[in-house]
C-alpha cells in the first residue's frame, strides 16, 4: 500500500471569481485575501457597467475567510447580476 504525504505543493485549493461594484469591498477583501494566498488578481471591468473583478485561489483553510469577505449581495460570480 502506498502512502501519500501531504505537503504544501498538493493541498487543495479553491479557485474564485467575483464581482462587486464596490471599490471599497474590492480593496478590502484584497488586502485580507493578500496574506493568505500567493494567486490573487484585482481588475476594473466595464462590461455591462464598472464593475470590480477579484479572483485567485485559497487553500482549503481560508476559504471560511473567502466567504466572510465576499459572500454577500455585493458579490456575484455574474458582472451583470449586481
Amino acid at each position: 500500500m502506498q502512502s501519500h504525504i501531504i505537503t504544501e505543493e498538493n493541498k487543495m485549493k479553491l479557485r474564485f471569481d467575483t464581482y462587486t461594484k464596490s471599490c471599497g469591498l474590492a480593496i478590502a477583501a484584497f488586502d485580507e485575501l493578500a496574506s493568505l494566498t500567493d494567486n490573487l488578481t484585482l481588475t476594473v471591468s466595464n462590461w455591462n457597467g464598472s464593475a470590480y473583478n477579484l479572483h485567485g485561489e485559497v487553500k482549503a483553510e481560508n476559504v471560511a475567510k473567502l466567504n466572510e469577505l465576499c459572500d454577500n449581495d455585493n458579490w456575484n460570480e455574474d458582472a451583470s447580476e449586481l
